[in-house]
């Protein structure tokens, strides 16, 4: 019997990255966008926003604003969602201004 081999995409990606933001898996997301980077799949802004969000819920502003400093080193556009999800994960936390110089 044949096998068949699959190559995940951007969009395969960013499905199962929306699914672990809703489970509140943050680690699972940033470890999916580990792999995009391995298997040369372009990393885009919904993905990055979903694993913040992902990030958000589960209060861990320090990998939220992390997030958003990789996606400015990627030279990824913040999104108004991105920018809203980074605001609103330093809410919920003990953040401190200091930790987000030049994450925007």
């Amino acid at each position: 019997m044949a096998t068949t081999s699959l190559r995940c995409t951007s969009i395969g990606f960013n499905a199962v990255v929306s699914a672990c933001e809703k489970l509140v898996e943050w680690s699972n997301c940033f470890a999916l966008l580990g792999r995009m980077a391995t298997s040369l799949v372009d990393l885009q802004e919904v993905t990055c926003n979903a694993a913040m969000g992902a990030c958000q819920k589960a209060l861990a502003w320090r990998r939220c604003v992390g997030a958003l400093r990789h996606m400015r080193g990627l030279a990824l556009e913040f999104t108004e969602i991105s920018c809203n999800v980074a605001m609103k994960s330093c809410e919920g936390g003990s953040w401190r201004p200091d930790v987000c110089n030049g994450a925007l």
